[in-house]
């Protein structure tokens, strides 16, 4: 058995790779980047602990893509969809960094679908105390972007629609403001932020791994 079909023996729809990507959402792949995301799959014991953390494993885009690229493809997925709106989002300013420095790289992105056990009404610092320690990490804003709209592009599925997740991405205006994602629903996708100490009751902190 390959490691695709373990894969998507393992996780069934939380599987989506680059082939599924490419019929849904126009985005072409080299025959080079379908060989190194292949060799990039993580093994069994590796993907069926994925499995029970309860993560989906999705591909990333054949080009390194920002937040604002990531928007570009299906602006009708995000709540605020462009300069051209009349309501503009406070990340198209050129003097918020994160959403055109932040990238989502090639390789693949393990993202827990729900916010880390436990993580809702805590500041950033007691989340943070959650993750370390683990083998996750905190993903950019990036990347939770590219992950949930590829997954509902995919299944038609919203994930996170009552919920919010910290991210690593700063809203470099301030330095205790960690950028969040989530409200994902028919409205869009929220990408805002709060400051690092406030206690949400539906905000927690997004938790993955890249391979």
């Amino acid at each position: 058995m390959s490691k695709e079909d373990a894969a998507r023996s393992i996780f069934g729809e939380d599987f989506i790779p680059a082939g599924k990507i490419a019929q849904v959402r126009g985005l072409a792949y080299t025959d080079g980047q379908l060989i190194e995301l292949r060799s990039k799959l993580p093994g069994q014991a590796t993907l069926e602990q994925l499995r029970r953390d309860d993560m989906m494993l999705v591909a990333s885009p054949p080009v390194a893509m920002s937040m604002i690229d990531v928007r570009m493809l299906k602006a009708d997925y995000f709540y605020y969809r462009g300069p051209t709106e009349k309501e503009p989002a406070w990340y198209d300013s050129l003097r918020v960094r994160f959403a055109r420095v932040d990238h989502v790289t090639v390789g693949w992105v393990a993202l827990c679908k729900e916010p880390l056990q436990g993580s809702l009404a805590k500041s950033w610092w007691e989340q943070m105390d959650m993750v370390r320690g683990t083998n996750l990490i905190v993903p950019s804003a990036a990347e939770v972007a590219w992950a949930l709209t590829t997954y509902k592009a995919v299944n038609d599925v919203y994930l996170l629609s009552g919920l919010h997740v910290r991210t690593s991405s700063i809203d470099d205006r301030a330095e205790d403001r960690h950028v969040y994602v989530g409200c994902f629903d028919e409205y869009g996708l929220v990408v805002s932020h709060h400051e690092d100490g406030d206690r949400d009751q539906i905000l927690g902190i997004a938790v993955g791994r890249n391979f």
